[in-house]
This record gives C-alpha cells, structure tokens and sequence, in this order.
C-alpha cells in the first residue's frame, strides 16, 4: 500500500465563499479519484488546533499513485491549489513497511 500524506495550510483568505468553493472544488476531485481510478483506496482530512491540515490518501500501489499524480483533473486542482487554495503544503509519500491492527471484540 501506498500512502500520501498532504500537509496543508490554507491561506488565510479562506472563509466564506472562498471556502465553499474549495470545498466544492476538493469533492469534485476526490469524486474523480474514486470513479476514475480503481488503484485509490480512501482519504481522510485532519486539522491540526494550529489551522496545519493533514490529508491521508491511501493507493493500492505505486502505479495507482503515478496514474493520479498524472490525471488531468488532478494536475489542474494543484495548480489551482498553489493559485488560489494555500499558504503552503508539503508532499510525503510512504510505502507500507509494516501493518499491524487490533480491535477490541464486542462484549457478549
């Protein structure tokens, strides 16, 4: 599995509308992930008490990734990102090294 870790700030202009449509925008685009490109697992957002966001997105393979990396829809969402969207964002991505998990059963 492959991991990608956006690490965003949003510029500080970011309310309202501007807000809406970002939102509208991120749906969008996570829309053509899901219909588009069967190697994209999930996403999920975070936000940080400080405003930094954090987005886990999470692909079958490096395959996967490359193919939305190079998506046309994707490249224009990035660029309008660095245009209109955000401050900064750093861009991690991580292969699957070690997966452990643990759920507590239900109480009968």
């Amino acid at each position: 599995m492959i991991y990608t870790l956006f690490f965003n700030r949003h510029r500080a202009d970011m309310v309202g509308d501007k807000l809406k449509r970002y939102d509208d925008h991120a749906a969008n685009v996570y829309a053509r992930a899901v219909a588009h490109h069967p190697g994209f697992i999930d996403q999920k957002a975070y936000t940080a008490d400080d405003g930094e966001r954090l987005v886990v997105v999470r692909f079958r393979d490096l395959e996967s990734l490359n193919g939305w990396r190079d998506d046309p829809i994707h490249v224009e969402a990035k660029e309008e990102g660095r245009q209109s969207y955000y401050d900064e964002y750093r861009l991690v991505i991580c292969e699957d090294v070690r997966d452990r998990a643990w759920k507590r059963e239900p109480r009968a």
